[in-house]
C-alpha cells in the first residue's frame, strides 16, 4: 500500500458553497454610472475584507474547494452572471475564484441521474461534470469528482443504491462502474486531479456492512490510483469526533490482499451548525495522529 501524501479533514460549509455556486447575481449595464448607495456598499465591502487575515502555513497539498456541481445548469439554463464583492461581472469564474486563493474544483456525479422535463441532463450527470472540469482545468485549477455511487445525492444515513443494482451485485458492479467512468473522462480530456469515493460514507457504503464496505472501497480506490489518479475517501462526521480513529483502523486493515486501503486523502464532512470548534479539534488531531504515515 502507498505511503498516505496527505491527510486532511475537509470542512464543507454550506454558506461557502451557496455563495460559490447557488447565489442569483443579476447583470449591470457597463454604461450605468454608479451611484453613492453603489459606491458606500463597495467601500464598506473594502473594509469588511481588513477583518480577515490571511491563514499562513496552507501548502500546495492542502484542498481549498468549492463545489461546481450546480455550474452547468447555472450557466446554460439560469444565465446566471458571477460579480465580485465589489459588484464588477467576472468574465471567467474559474480563473477568478483561483485568483481568491481556490486551488479545487469539485463537481458530484450521479450513476443515473434523472434528466428534468425538458430532458436536459442532471447537474449530477457525468456529461455536465465533464465540461466542468474541462473549463476548471483550462484556468490552471485542481480537481476533484466525488463519485456517488447513487442516482441521487448522498448522505450519512442514505446511501441508495443505482436503479438495477442490489447488495449482492454491487461491489461488482460498482468496480465495472468506476472503471468505465474513468475511461470516458480519459476520451474526453477530463481526468481531474482526484476521485472521492462516495459521499458522507456513515459504516453503509453500497449499502454493505463494515467491513465489505470498506473492502469495497479499497478495490476501488486500487482502481483510481492505478489510473494515475489520486483517490480521497468521503465520510459522514461521527456522533464523537475521536470515533474517526475506528474509521481509520478499519480502513488499515481491510482487504488482506491489499494490505489495507490505499488513499491519497481522507475528508470529513462537518458542518458549522452541527459541529463547534471542539469537534473540529478533536478530529484534525486524531486523523493527524492516526493516520499520519501509515503504510
Amino acid at each position: 500500500m502507498q505511503k498516505v501524501r496527505k491527510l486532511v479533514t475537509t470542512i464543507m460549509i454550506a454558506a461557502l458553497i451557496t455563495a460559490m455556486e447557488g447565489t442569483t447575481i443579476l447583470p449591470l449595464s457597463h454604461h450605468v454610472k454608479a451611484d453613492t448607495n453603489t459606491v458606500l456598499q463597495t467601500s464598506q465591502a473594502e473594509n469588511d475584507l481588513t477583518k480577515y487575515k490571511k491563514i499562513n502555513g496552507i501548502g500546495d497539498n492542502t484542498v481549498l474547494g468549492a463545489d461546481f456541481s450546480h455550474y452547468q445548469l447555472q450557466k446554460n439554463e439560469w444565465k446566471k452572471v458571477w460579480k465580485n464583492y465589489k459588484g464588477i461581472e467576472v468574465s471567467n469564474v474559474f480563473e477568478y475564484v483561483r485568483s481568491q486563493g481556490i486551488n479545487t474544483i469539485s463537481v458530484k456525479v450521479a450513476v443515473n441521474p434523472t434528466k428534468d422535463k425538458e430532458g436536459n441532463e442532471s447537474y449530477l450527470s457525468l456529461e455536465n461534470a465533464k465540461k466542468t472540469l474541462k473549463e476548471a482545468k483550462k484556468a490552471g485549477l485542481k480537481t476533484n469528482v466525488t463519485l456517488l455511487y447513487s442516482d441521487d445525492i448522498t448522505y450519512a444515513g442514505v446511501q441508495k443504491l443505482p436503479d438495477g443494482w442490489d447488495t449482492d451485485s454491487a461491489e461488482e458492479k460498482a468496480l465495472e462502474y468506476t472503471k468505465n467512468v474513468i475511461k470516458e473522462l480519459k476520451a474526453a480530456d477530463a481526468v481531474p486531479t482526484m476521485i472521492t469515493i462516495g459521499n458522507e460514507v456513515n459504516y453503509n457504503f453500497l449499502t454493505l456492512s463494515n467491513w465489505d464496505g470498506y473492502c469495497a472501497m479499497a478495490e476501488i480506490s486500487k482502481i483510481v490510483k492505478d489510473a494515475g489518479i489520486k483517490a480521497a475517501f468521503s465520510f459522514a462526521a461521527p456522533g464523537k469526533a475521536s470515533d474517526i480513529q475506528y474509521i481509520i483502523e478499519q480502513l488499515g486493515y481491510a482487504c488482506e490482499k491489499y494490505e489495507g486501503a490505499g488513499y491519497d486523502y481522507i475528508g470529513v464532512n462537518i458542518y458549522p451548525d452541527t459541529h463547534n470548534e471542539n469537534y473540529v479539534k478533536t478530529l484534525k488531531n486524531t486523523v493527524e495522529e492516526k493516520a499520519a504515515g501509515k503504510q
